[in-house]
């Protein structure tokens, strides 16, 4: 088994909710495609242990600047509008609730970095770097021009690709896992180790690097 750090030069802000991982991008991309998920898991060139998929979650270096992302979702009528005003205690003024629509602005920060990485352990790096090759965006929003992909490099590291280098989870990891094999300081939080990551009767109590 190897490792290595596959990095991508981003061409537009990335918008992240929660942590991403290189698995859940590869399988994503796999199930679109038409291959089933049963098979695209057996074929996934990223090494297991402890039924955890040996890859960190999406990092970077430094501190990336913060843009707000936006997109326009559903016209609402002027009764959806007072329901939205009533569930969320925005409140709406009398003259917007006397237009006959108004459009509803979505809204996430997205972070502007030009360059953002994985760290993966594969038996076969073929395979993977053929695989992470066909990626074409990262993060929310790719089909609104977001996370997109300008090239990809895969380079061979020492890297263990749970932990960094000051000792802080890589990933969200079981905390009796966590504390068996590296025990360095982290934060708490409820969050899943194995795709489908966004469902919460999955989750269990990890230890991460911070609350995301």
């Amino acid at each position: 088994m190897r490792r290595f750090k596959v990095e991508f030069q981003v061409a537009s802000p990335v918008i992240l909710r929660g942590r991403l991982y290189l698995d859940a991008v590869l399988l994503s991309l796999a199930v679109q495609a038409g291959i089933p998920y049963e098979v695209a898991a057996s074929e996934l060139p990223i090494t297991q242990q402890d039924g955890i998929y040996r890859c960190s979650q999406l990092l970077w270096d430094g501190l990336p600047d913060t843009v707000i992302a936006k997109k326009q979702m559903n016209i609402w009528t002027p009764r959806e509008l007072d329901d939205h005003a009533r569930t969320t205690q925005k409140g709406f003024t009398k003259s917007d609730q006397n237009k006959n629509y108004k459009p509803l602005m979505d809204e996430y920060p997205a972070m502007d970095i030009p360059q953002v990485f994985f760290i993966v352990e594969t038996d076969d790096p073929e395979s993977l770097l053929a695989a992470v090759q066909n990626i074409p965006a990262l993060g929310k929003w790719s089909r609104k021009g977001y996370g997109n992909i300008a090239s990809v490099d895969m380079t061979s590291t020492e890297d263990d690709p749970w932990v960094m280098a000051d000792g802080r989870p890589a990933r969200a990891l079981p905390v009796d896992l966590w504390k068996r094999l590296y025990g360095g300081p982290h934060a708490l939080a409820m969050e899943g180790v194995h795709p489908p990551y966004w469902a919460t009767n999955l989750a269990q109590l990890c230890a991460v690097e911070k609350i995301a």
